[in-house]
């Protein structure tokens, strides 16, 4: 087994090894100081150096308790620390939040290695282990931390059935989920000056998913024989919609759970999508608006539409769906995907909106890169790069064209812009960029225990 592991495909509420390389003074606090990690502010102590090796936690990620007792890294009454003469900064949860600290918005916790010495004190080299890793969440058996999620409490009413195996019912490799899109700052290194940027507004709804995908007709196995003989294989084309996580479908969801009072999920198929799914397409969107109840999807981001006047419901009024992703699943369960640009023709010529396009270039339009001399060494060619990519990242986020900091430009009601989605168009991987307006709403309603619902 190995020491030092990332179990979890999401790497966004994982722990990140780093070196600080950029301290500035806090302008409002004489004992703080501020670490510039990929172009975010994280608050520090002033014992922080430039060049010391430490650990990352990033927001909204939830560090384990015996982690944080040990370390002493509880507030007083929250939990039990080691050195009770010792307080700390994190409550029961054990959440990292993002706080506005004296005017500067810090985005995610910072510790030394040396916190990580309890879990394996007899392995001198486990600090040199965790400093060559690019993430982690896991050492040694224990989860070290992991996304801090909301739990659900269950209505009254609510009915639970026994959870089905997709795959009794939808062919291997047919249906995917979305996946959790990454941080733009944490995968700088994955843009190239010669590659093209498109960039686009970010939503903040609910996540729906719905494709047309092969499903098994029967599971029993003469109906499946007598199907492969007499009816063309056991295998047919069928319409499959879902939440973030949890399929819709009456005849193939795995529970039968909703958050809402309205499956909006099911009425968003039925009223905006069903008979535009071409067999193997599957699209992804955000539905945005207000509710049959008259309560926001989202709460207060009611992106231009209004709430329904007594029983009357309807799309591009009282809600909508934007939709951010279409892929094409052939037979064999091989994907193709459109770039935004044909998603966004795909979305016209069926009259769905995409979401807003706020600008595409290449990545030197947004910042120029300056080519380094022949001659370089191999050092200064990625000490240029890397500085690129910082000058890059600062360009993006101070571009007014894409309301960072500012309210959304969508919505009547006075609510900061969530961000941006930059997605590369040579190799198609998308990343995320919030604002610190939003990510400190987001905290906000957290500590409030409300859920971001997905469903």
């Amino acid at each position: 087994m190995k020491t030092i592991e990332q179990k979890s495909e999401n790497k966004n509420y994982a722990a990140r090894p780093i070196t600080i390389t950029e301290l500035k003074p806090h302008p409002n606090a004489d004992r703080l100081k501020i670490a510039v990690v990929n172009g975010e502010d994280v608050i520090v102590d002033l014992n922080t150096q430039t060049g010391d090796k430490v650990v990352l936690f990033p927001i909204e990620c939830k560090i384990n308790p015996l982690f944080l007792t040990t370390n002493s890294l509880y507030r007083k009454g929250q939990g039990e620390n080691k050195d009770p003469e010792k307080t700390g900064m994190f409550d029961k949860h054990g959440r990292v939040r993002a706080i506005r600290l004296r005017g500067v918005v810090s985005k995610g916790f910072i510790v030394p290695l040396t916190h990580f010495t309890f879990l394996q004190p007899d392995n001198a080299d486990l600090l040199s282990e965790i400093a060559q890793v690019e993430c982690f969440d896991t050492i040694n058996g224990v989860r070290i931390c992991e996304k801090y999620v909301i739990k659900h409490r269950e209505q009254k009413g609510q009915k639970y059935h026994r959870r089905k195996n997709l795959s009794e019912k939808i062919v291997e490799k047919q249906w995917r989920f979305h996946y959790e899109t990454e941080w733009l700052d944490n995968n700088l290194e994955r843009i190239l000056p010669p590659y093209s940027l498109h960039i686009s507004y970010k939503l903040h709804g609910t996540s729906i998913c719905a494709g047309c995908v092969l499903v098994k007709k029967f599971s029993w196995r003469p109906a499946i024989w007598f199907a492969n003989k007499f009816l063309g294989g056991n295998e047919s084309y069928h319409d499959v919609w879902s939440s973030r996580r949890v399929i819709k479908t009456p005849k193939y969801k795995k529970v039968d759970r909703v958050f809402y009072e309205d499956d909006i999920w099911t009425r968003v198929y039925t009223d905006v999508l069903q008979g535009k799914l071409t067999n193997g397409l599957t699209i992804y969107g955000e539905i945005v608006g207000y509710l049959p109840n008259g309560g926001g999807i989202q709460g207060e981001y009611d992106y231009g539409f209004t709430p329904p006047e007594g029983k009357e419901y309807f799309v591009n009024k009282n809600y909508g769906l934007f939709i951010y992703r279409v892929t094409n699943t052939n037979k064999n369960g091989v994907v193709t995907e459109m770039n935004p640009f044909e998603v966004a023709v795909w979305c016209k010529n069926n009259g769905l909106d995409a979401v807003p396009f706020l600008a595409s270039g290449k990545a030197t339009d947004f910042y120029a890169f300056n080519e380094p001399a022949e001659d370089s060494r191999e050092e200064e060619k990625a000490a240029n790069l890397a500085s690129w990519r910082q000058h890059l990242y600062e360009a993006i986020k101070n571009d007014p064209r894409f309301y960072l900091e500012k309210r959304c430009f969508m919505c009547k009601n006075n609510v900061p812009a969530e961000g941006i989605v930059v997605r590369i168009i040579e190799t198609g991987e998308a990343f995320k960029l919030k604002s610190k307006a939003f990510l400190l709403k987001e905290t906000e309603q957290l500590d409030k225990g409300e859920e971001n619902i997905e469903g």
